[in-house]
């Protein structure tokens, strides 16, 4: 009788700790994607012409994958399209940008949530929707390196696979906002 008992006190440890296991798992996978001071994304924050910040120059670009190009440019607008040109040249001319963007077909729709995700579907392949976690960058912060940073106003997009693990993260800064003054020297 005493080994059944123990036997028994050994299974209900061992599911008991499994079932933390998989609380603890649960909460990790639910944490939120926005980080601390900033705010999910809304549909009015992405409106505009966005073009997509550069990291890393000395990444290696696959130039058969629009994401990956060196030069991006979005148009969100306020009927749903979603319209995006790339480039291998940089430009600050901003009507060239709009004009290279508007030729673009709208084939591309999205729809943004009130907490941050946003669906992205292309009309050739509907069943095949992008979601994507946007935040909206409420202060100016410069990364430990210096080399990159986050500057207020801009939206930051993760893109998600289908059990809601990062794939790809995109910066993008609106075009034609006034700049702001350059963060102090450290």
């Amino acid at each position: 009788m005493g080994v059944h008992w123990a036997r028994r006190w050994r299974l209900v440890w061992v599911t008991c700790l499994a079932l933390v296991m998989m609380g603890c798992l649960a909460a990790r996978a639910a944490a939120p994607l926005t980080p601390p001071g900033n705010r999910p994304a809304t549909s009015d924050d992405l409106l505009g012409l966005w073009k997509v910040m550069r990291w890393h120059t000395n990444v290696p670009v696959d130039r058969l994958k629009s994401y990956a190009a060196p030069y991006q440019y979005f148009a969100f607008g306020s009927d749903g399209s979603l319209r995006s040109a790339t480039s291998r040249q940089p430009t600050q001319d901003l009507t060239a940008i709009a004009n290279a963007v508007e030729l673009q077909p709208a084939v591309t729709r999205y729809a943004c949530s009130d907490n941050g995700f946003v669906e992205i579907v292309n009309t050739g392949w509907p069943d095949a929707p992008e979601l994507w976690h946007a935040y909206y960058v409420n202060f100016t912060s410069r990364d430990a390196e210096g080399h990159f940073y986050l500057r207020a106003g801009d939206i930051v997009m993760t893109l998600l696979d289908n059990s809601g693990r990062p794939l790809y993260v995109r910066q993008m800064r609106q075009l034609g906002a006034p700049e702001p003054p350059e963060l102090a020297p450290r």
